[in-house]
C-alpha cells in the first residue's frame, strides 16, 4: 500500500554537466542546487513554500530515482539569481532507488505525493 508523503522532486540534467553517476557525493551536491563550475553556485528556482510541503526529496535523470533523501533544516538562498541552494542527507536503501518513475513535467523541482506515484 503506497503512503501519502510528499516528495520534492528533482530533475537532474547532463546537458552543461555529466550525472555523476558513481559519485554520491557529488550526486548529492547537484541535487542540493550546486554545479560543477567553479565559481558558479546555481540552486532550485521554487519557493520556500514548496519546501515546507516536503521533508524527503528524490534525484532523479529522465525519471530513473538515483537517490533519495531528507531535507535537513537550513538552506541557503541565492537572492541574485532567485534560487534556493538545499542540505541533503542520503537516506541509504532507499525503496525508490533505480526505480523509473513515470512523471511528466517540465519542472526541474517540484512536488508530488506518493500516491501519485507511476513506474514505467
Amino acid at each position: 500500500m503506497a503512503s501519502n508523503e510528499n516528495y520534492l522532486i528533482l530533475k537532474l540534467s547532463d546537458r552543461k554537466y555529466p550525472i555523476p553517476y558513481n559519485d554520491r557525493e557529488r550526486l548529492k551536491k547537484r541535487a542540493e542546487g550546486y554545479t560543477d563550475e567553479p565559481g558558479k553556485i546555481g540552486g532550485w528556482k521554487t519557493s520556500l513554500v514548496t519546501i515546507w510541503k516536503t521533508t524527503k526529496a528524490l534525484a532523479i535523470f529522465r525519471g530513473q530515482i538515483l537517490a533519495e533523501y531528507e531535507i535537513e533544516d537550513s538552506i541557503k538562498l541565492n537572492r541574485e539569481e532567485k534560487k534556493v541552494l538545499l542540505n541533503l542527507k542520503e537516506i541509504k536503501n532507499s525503496k525508490y532507488l533505480d526505480k523509473v518513475l513515470d512523471y511528466k513535467t517540465t519542472n526541474p523541482c517540484s512536488v508530488l505525493n506518493t500516491k501519485n506515484f507511476q513506474y514505467k
